[in-house]
């Protein structure tokens, strides 16, 4: 039987909030590290998402301080992705964005969006809806006994 959230330790709830929080393990890697750990794999999700996305939340933020000190460096880059985001519209971007994110993890696509040109409100909500979306896929398939092709296979 998993444990229950009412049931769980500070520390194993630290332990899955850090490794959602990190780069190399993000989502992808906390729900089955609990589900290992004896946890639901949907307490285990209800812990790892928002851990997942404060790091997003903070480099885009740090992003817009830098964009505000340095507005030629992030027009050059911005420039740069024109033709991408022009390509695949407004709407592809949008798909783009909640395809790649579980694949590619926050880090990468919080910076990728912003030299693409894309605000971040934009980025941080598609981002989450992606990690939202795969953490839940993942703790049903988990719970139902199957796996999950990521970057890692569970």
């Amino acid at each position: 039987m998993w444990a229950t959230l009412e049931s769980l330790d500070l520390e194993k709830i630290l332990i899955i909030a850090v490794i959602s929080a990190s780069p190399i393990g993000e989502i992808l890697i906390a729900i089955p590290i609990g589900v290992v750990m004896g946890i639901d794999p949907f307490v285990s999700y209800i812990i790892a998402f928002p851990s997942n996305m404060i790091p997003a939340a903070v480099i885009l933020a740090i992003l817009d301080l830098f964009e505000e000190r340095y507005p030629s460096i992030s027009r050059y880059f911005a420039r740069r992705g024109e033709g991408l985001v022009r390509r695949l519209g407004i709407g592809g971007i949008k798909v783009a964005i909640i395809i790649v994110t579980p694949i590619a993890g926050v880090y990468a696509i919080s910076f990728a969006t912003k030299i693409l040109g894309i605000d971040k409100r934009t980025s941080f909500k598609y981002q989450s809806i992606g990690v939202a979306l795969y953490g839940l896929v993942e703790a049903v398939l988990i719970s139902l006994g199957l796996s999950l092709p990521g970057r890692f296979l569970w």
